[in-house]
């Protein structure tokens, strides 16, 4: 950009930017040298034609001629000396015919190229995606090149009726246009403002101004708006990945602090009576410490490093399995409708989580309708062309499955729309709500592989639209509450592998007040150790964490089953699903149960990989 306007203040005239300029002509008769030898050579040349017809030199005049004196020159003479004259102005004639013939040459060639260079710079500037303006001293408006005519609404002729103190916006006029005026002849001056448009509305753009000559101004305009939307996107980009490195740094830790408060509330509510006082302190310990659990994983969701168990799942059979639990969440105020097509493809997603994305956009459509209305659920194949992706950089064009919630409520301004996915952003009041809902269904959408978007107007509604990839293969069920009582147990033993010394006492407490024998280890190595000096040959089920020191699940599970290959394993984790894959991915299939954890939840997933998973 600065190139151009360099090239183009060679310029001395607006008019070279437009091709006006005039073309000169020049030919060998112009030249009166030229016009004047020829008129001599003209008269020399009749002057013998007239000698050679009037005097017959034969022999005879020969001799007659040497008697004759004219202007006291013998006339054999003379002819002589006109015949010299004659061939001497051809000579001379002939040689400044040739230089006068270069000269109109070189000077025609340089016209052809001062024509072809306006031409080329005529359609660099026409064609130039940047606006393009030229202005007097008075910053009155001489020329505007195509792209400014169509970047700011203006004619040609509308421009040049115009001052650039008539494209700023009034707030940056005063202050921006006295600011122009005095920049000084040759220097440059670069700067972002917004462009007023004929029409009233305005756009971010970069300018470069160039005072070439006192009266004469040179500016190149262009549209930054894109780029500031990228740079947004970029800003927004940083900012969920700053709180994923805080979510993540924190949830081991946090996990293992939030597994043993709820493990040892479960125990004191049950050793307490019903009726206690202190029994409903303990119940209010574990419900915050739920809530903080809670908060713990839509942060990781948000931020793309929750743990997944994805599988191949048919949508419609999802929204089916919800249809119940989603018309007590919304109460019967609101009409509930679903439009599911026939027929749709298959994705793979973690199916507790895209339940919990459907929930999420379910209760946001529900806050928007206090005074009842309508919330559809539609499923859909669709195809996300090239075109749409370019739109949308962070989508791959293909075949996917949409998942559509719409409410007819109250709708949503620009500004709202602008930042409806950040983390702990909310339009409602203080205290009703965290404002991680639509974050934690961005996190889950994303890592999922999909894409979600919003459409919404004031007064007009609300529809989410989650893309999900179609894949080919045959979708498994939705799964459901294990049926196995919380309050059942074995008799089996158990290897229980845990870093944490607090988290490992609750579980070893809890497992062998279930009925299980228990052999405790801090990490693999003693895992490995203490089973060999026991000599232990009976163990059904390693319960280890995946992050250890010395030797981690994975690598443990791995040394465990070479030896005994009929031990079923049971991971689990507070790390996030980054720090997991670092230390080797799990595979699919895997049985796995992210921490915090309920007793009751802990009891039910021993029992269900004991009595389920394949060896």
């Amino acid at each position: 950009m600065r190139e151009l306007m360099q090239e183009m203040s060679l310029s001395t005239h607006p008019d070279q930017l437009t091709g006006s300029h005039p073309v000169r002509t020049s030919s060998f008769w112009n030249h009166k040298r030229a016009r004047r030898d020829l008129f001599v050579l003209l008269i020399l040349a009749i002057v013998l034609l007239v000698e050679s017809h009037t005097l017959d030199l034969d022999d005879q005049f020969d001799d007659w001629a040497r008697g004759h004196v004219w202007l006291g020159i013998h006339l054999d003479e003379l002819v002589l000396v006109s015949s010299i004259m004659f061939f001497g102005l051809a000579v001379f004639s002939a040689r400044r015919w040739s230089e006068l013939r270069d000269e109109v040459d070189g000077r025609q060639s340089a016209e052809t190229a001062l024509n072809t260079s306006e031409s080329k710079y005529r359609v660099l500037v026409e064609q130039s995606p940047d606006a393009i303006i030229t202005a007097d001293g008075q910053l009155n408006i001489q020329f505007a090149s195509k792209a400014a005519c169509e970047m700011l609404g203006y004619t040609n002729s509308e421009f040049q009726r115009l001052n650039v103190a008539n494209t700023y916006i009034p707030l940056e006029r005063d202050v921006a246009v006295p600011r122009s005026r005095e920049l000084t002849v040759g220097k440059t001056l670069c700067f972002e403002r917004n462009v007023l448009r004929k029409d009233g509305t305005y756009f971010s753009a970069e300018v470069i101004l160039r005072r070439v000559e006192e009266h004469l101004y040179q500016a190149i305009i262009r549209d930054i708006t894109e780029r500031n939307r990228l740079q947004q996107q970029l800003l927004q980009s940083q900012k969920v990945e700053a709180v994923g490195r805080l979510a993540g740094g924190v949830a081991h830790d946090f996990n293992n602090i939030l597994t043993t408060m709820i493990g040892y509330c479960e125990l004191l509510r049950d050793q307490l009576g019903t009726g206690s006082d202190a029994r409903a302190n303990v119940e209010e310990i574990a419900a915050a410490a739920e809530r903080a659990a809670s908060l713990t994983r839509q942060l990781l969701a948000f931020s793309r490093k929750q743990t997944l168990q994805p599988k191949v799942l048919d949508l419609n059979a999802v929204v089916g399995n919800m249809d119940n639990m989603l018309r007590r969440l919304i109460g019967e105020d609101i009409e509930f409708i679903t439009k599911l097509a026939p027929d749709i493809g298959s994705v793979k997603a973690d199916p507790g989580q895209i339940e919990q994305v459907l929930m999420n956009l379910a209760v946001n459509g529900r806050d928007a309708m206090p005074h009842g209305g309508k919330l559809i659920i539609e499923t859909a194949n669709t195809v996300l062309s090239e075109e749409y992706t370019h739109l949308h950089e962070d989508v791959k064009p293909g075949d996917y499955v949409m998942v559509a919630v719409t409410d007819t409520g109250s709708g949503m301004t620009d500004e709202v729309k602008a930042r409806l996915f950040e983390p702990f952003f909310t339009t409602k009041p203080q205290g009703q709500g965290t404002g991680l809902g639509l974050a934690t269904c961005y996190g889950v959408v994303k890592q999922s592989g999909g894409h979600i978007t919003v459409y919404s107007e004031v007064d007009h509604g609300t529809t989410f639209k989650v893309y999900l990839p179609r894949i080919s293969g045959r979708a498994s069920s939705v799964p459901t509450t294990p049926s196995t009582p919380a309050a059942s147990g074995g008799k089996e033993t158990i290897l229980l592998v845990e870093d944490d010394h607090a988290v490992r006492g609750l579980n070893a407490r809890l497992l062998r007040a279930k009925g299980y024998t228990v052999i405790e280890a801090a990490n693999g190595r003693e895992a490995l150790r203490v089973v060999d000096q026991r000599q232990v040959n009976n163990v059904k089920l390693l319960l280890t964490d995946v992050i250890m020191p010395e030797m981690g699940g994975k690598e443990l599970a791995q040394h465990f089953r070479a030896a005994h290959p009929d031990t079923k394993v049971l991971f689990c984790s507070g790390y996030t699903q980054e720090a997991i894959d670092r230390g080797g991915e799990l595979e699919p299939g895997t049985a796995f149960l992210q921490k915090p954890f309920t007793p009751m939840l802990l009891a039910s997933k021993i029992r269900e990989v004991l009595d389920n998973q394949a060896t």
